[in-house]
């Protein structure tokens, strides 16, 4: 998550990572939460201002910030809470598989995180 961060946003804050690891405080059991990079995204669909677009030649779902309203829909489109408003920069922040070069997966000593197709 620092990787991530440190990447993204210039910082060791793992707040700012665009990967969450959230543990159910019942089971025990954690669970990373980011962007799927769905086939056919919620959250593009539910963007009315058209920030949200999926590279039809990458499939990396991109976010303007230019054409970005604030209106949050696009965190209420996604089923896999993969985009999240961050209140210390005041917009939405999500993976966008940095630029196909990972720092989460480059970073990880233990091989634990990959890019690949599901």
């Amino acid at each position: 998550m620092v990787a991530c961060a440190q990447q993204k946003s210039a910082t060791n804050d793992i707040t700012q990572s665009r990967i969450r690891i959230l543990m159910d405080e019942v089971s025990g059991a954690f669970e990373v939460v980011l962007c799927l990079q769905c086939s056919d995204p919620g959250c593009v669909g539910t963007c009315p201002s058209g920030a949200l677009t999926k590279n039809g030649e990458t499939g990396v779902i991109e976010w303007d910030d230019r054409r970005c309203v604030g209106c949050l829909l696009c965190t209420v489109g996604c089923a896999y809470a993969g985009i999240v408003y961050e209140a210390e920069v005041g917009h939405v922040i999500k993976c966008d598989i940095c630029a196909g070069r990972p720092a989460c997966s480059a970073a990880c000593a233990h091989n634990a995180l990959a890019l690949g197709t599901v």
